[in-house]
């Protein structure tokens, strides 16, 4: 088969056989397509602090076997409790604050991969 005639534009006056080349190699394919990212929004400043106030600037993690809290004040990160990859919002009452440990066990648990 000559598939230089592909590439030079006259495929419209080839065989059929090119035909079937165009088809067969430029068809959509059944491999799902990766879905589009929503844009990150911001947290603002504002709503941080008011967050880091109300969890009195310490983890909010709290086995849910012991019901122990975490009072960890070390690396503590605004966490969405329903994960903005999985449609979560940036509301108040979808945010927590979590220490890096528990924002990490919490993303390990929901089936959400750390990548970099």
């Amino acid at each position: 088969m000559n598939y230089s005639s592909v590439f030079d534009g006259e495929h419209t006056k080839s065989s059929a056989s090119n035909s079937t080349f165009l088809t067969q190699s430029f068809a959509a394919t059944e491999i799902p397509r990766r879905q589009v990212k929503r844009p990150r929004e911001y947290i603002s400043i504002h709503k941080r602090r008011e967050l880091f106030r109300n969890a009195q600037y310490c983890c909010e993690y709290s086995d849910p076997k012991t019901g122990t809290k975490c009072t960890s004040k070390y690396q503590l990160q605004v966490d969405h409790i329903q994960a903005w990859s999985l449609g979560g919002s940036n509301n108040i009452g979808n945010l927590r604050v979590l220490c890096r440990a528990h924002n990490s066990l919490a993303a390990k648990q929901a089936g959400l991969s750390l990548g970099k």
